[in-house]
């Protein structure tokens, strides 16, 4: 399987449409409201992680590395310490952070910085590495 450029854009595509829902004021805006709206953020903010992740794993891949199935995620962070300059690893750790709130702390509320932050650090990722 070759490379995909389009694994991460793809991704983001279906997050922003899953945000723009909650921001519209003017369309759909009874259906993403109130907890649906916090849980479409949260989505989102999962996608843009799962994308870089998904768009990492094979470029890593085709730079010859491999990742292995026992704790990926964890793997590619061991890789990008190795290969990365610090900024690029910071920025994973943190974008890997927002998804495990989004997931796992639903007291911690993600809202739409989240999301532009997440956005942010996953192209300064990938255009990075």
């Amino acid at each position: 399987m070759g490379y995909n450029l389009n694994i991460y854009k793809n991704y983001e595509k279906l997050a922003q449409c899953l945000v723009s829902k909650t921001h519209n004021k003017k369309k759909i805006q009874h259906c993403f409201s109130g907890q649906i709206k916090k849980l479409a953020i949260r989505q989102a903010v999962r996608l843009i992680y799962y994308g870089v992740f998904l768009e990492l794993r094979e470029k890593l891949r085709n730079k010859g590395f491999s990742i292995r199935q026992n704790q990926p995620h964890s793997f590619i962070l061991f890789i990008l310490n190795q290969i990365a300059d610090d900024d690029v690893v910071s920025s994973y750790k943190e974008l890997k952070e927002l998804r495990e709130k989004a997931d796992y702390e639903l007291d911690i509320p993600i809202d739409f910085p989240e999301f532009r932050r997440a956005k942010f650090l996953a192209k300064f990722i990938l255009n990075n590495v």
